[in-house]
């Protein structure tokens, strides 16, 4: 936090100069000091003011020496001069300071201008010094020392550049908002169900028939990272032809598929229930229904009226002329000559060493949710925890857990506005919004502080509570610190 002030020191001449006669004796114009800044971050004070001399009026064995002093009771610190000279004095200055420089407690000057008629100049003035304890509540005062060529004829007169006070701020170490994962992940049970598709009358599976390279490749992806408990096939025809030989191609269907997956993935123990239903009137059904096929609701009708053995078929076949019938089979029935088959698995277990691994060999084969656990296998202040996140924020700049695990790091690292471009991904967050309230706290505008917490404490997120309270019962004034 900085104090900006525009102070102004006057020049001032003692009438008790009684060596210099009136006519000689001008007022110095004014030494105006513009945009003060004084901050105390990590243990250090930082000084920074400008002085404009361009309206300063020196003789040519004149000087002016500015000395910025830090005060409080009987403790003080002087900081490095400023030498303002005439042109006389500058000449003598420059004989004089090798010399000086060989002294012991010789101490170098800020700067040393040389001033000539009509200087327009302003020196910035910018000093370092370790922050002390004793200079909280002291104030920074300006030393003018006018030296008119004599040394019974100098005038000390102090100035207080700073009205307020110098204060040490609040150090904070903020409850930011870290989202996480456990770092493993129990077995999940899941299904997936597809089919092999055959064609009329054939019970042999061709794998170049219809999609079945594809339905079948289903199984790879899950054998990737998953665990197969069991298996369940239902063979099926469609109800075109005689009923017994349809019974039999579901049946044959059903085994051979069966076969085929004992011979290609050994999952014989695996697959504990085969099964086929024949003539597969019941997912006829569905498809008219979602068929945009005519007269569906009068063909839906006859199939429910008319029992299998009673003709039901033949009623199809006879109403309109058929339309309905070779529309049925032409691009209904195609899809009944099947053998389905569900795979019931679980997922295996996050290899949380494995992919402690592949998050610097190859990142890009983690999830989001995987990069997280990685990074929460690891204490949270430490380098391992911070590459993860990093990784995962440039792999998934969408994912909302990652970005707001990032903010946090720039947080901690007082890098508050990169923070902020990640935050403003996420507007509408609980914990976006506590990680806001601090960086406008550390900022110093207190009231979009108290926004953002007061959100953010409504919404339920609890570390805005306790960043809450220091912005009410602390000073305005605060200093990011971690462990």
């Amino acid at each position: 936090m900085k104090y900006s002030y525009t102070l102004f020191l006057l020049g001032l001449i003692s009438s008790c100069f009684i060596t210099v006669e009136a006519k000689d004796r001008k007022p110095l114009v004014d030494v105006v000091i513009l945009n003060n800044q004084v901050e105390v971050k990590d243990s250090t004070l930082y000084v920074d003011f400008e002085i404009d001399i361009s309206e300063v009026d020196l003789k040519s064995n004149q000087s002016i020496v500015l000395t910025p002093i830090i005060r409080i009771d009987d403790k003080s610190k002087r900081l490095p001069k400023i030498i303002l000279n005439g042109r006389n004095n500058q000449i003598s200055y420059n004989r004089l300071v090798k010399s000086k420089r060989k002294q012991e407690n010789y101490i170098e000057p800020y700067i040393v201008v040389g001033l000539k008629q009509d200087s327009e100049i302003i020196i910035p003035y910018t000093a370092t010094i370790p922050f002390e304890q004793w200079m909280e509540s002291s104030t920074l005062s300006l030393c003018s020392e006018v030296n008119f060529g004599c040394d019974d004829l100098l005038l000390v007169v102090n100035n207080t550049l700073v009205e307020q006070s110098i204060e040490a701020p609040y150090l904070f170490s903020p409850s930011l908002s870290y989202l996480s994962m456990a770092s493993s992940l129990a077995a999940i049970q899941d299904s997936i169900k597809s089919s092999v598709f055959f064609p009329m009358s054939i019970s042999e599976i061709n794998v170049d028939y219809s999609n079945n390279r594809q339905n079948i490749a289903k199984i790879d992806t899950i054998l990737l990272g998953s665990v197969i408990d069991s298996v369940k096939i239902v063979g099926s025809s469609s109800p075109k032809g005689r009923y017994t030989k349809n019974k039999q191609l579901s049946e044959m269907r059903a085994l051979a598929l069966a076969s085929y997956l004992t011979e290609n993935y050994h999952v014989l123990t695996k697959i504990d229930k085969i099964d086929w239903v024949g003539e597969n009137w019941k997912s006829l059904v569905v498809l008219i229904e979602e068929s945009n096929m005519e007269y569906k609701e009068q063909v839906l009708g006859i199939i429910k009226d008319t029992g299998v053995f009673e003709g039901r078929e033949k009623s199809l076949m006879n109403f309109k002329a058929g339309v309905s019938y070779q529309y049925i089979d032409r691009y209904l029935f195609p899809k009944l000559r099947k053998a389905s088959f569900t795979v019931y698995f679980k997922t295996k277990p996050f290899d949380i060493n494995k992919g402690r691994e592949l998050i610097n060999s190859n990142p890009q084969s983690l999830t989001a949710d995987e990069i997280l656990r990685v990074a929460n296998s690891h204490p949270q202040n430490s380098s391992e925890y911070r590459i993860a996140i990093e990784i995962g924020a440039k792999q998934y700049p969408e994912n909302m857990m990652i970005n707001i695990n990032m903010s946090s790091i720039l947080i901690e690292r007082g890098e508050l506005e990169e923070a902020k471009l990640y935050l403003e991904k996420f507007k509408q967050n609980a914990e976006s919004w506590n990680n806001m309230g601090i960086i406008y706290m550390v900022e110093g505008d207190r009231e979009l502080a108290n926004l953002y917490l007061q959100k953010a404490i409504e919404n339920g997120n609890i570390s805005a509570i306790s960043n809450m309270k220091v912005l009410k019962e602390n000073k305005n004034i605060y200093n990011l610190q971690f462990n």
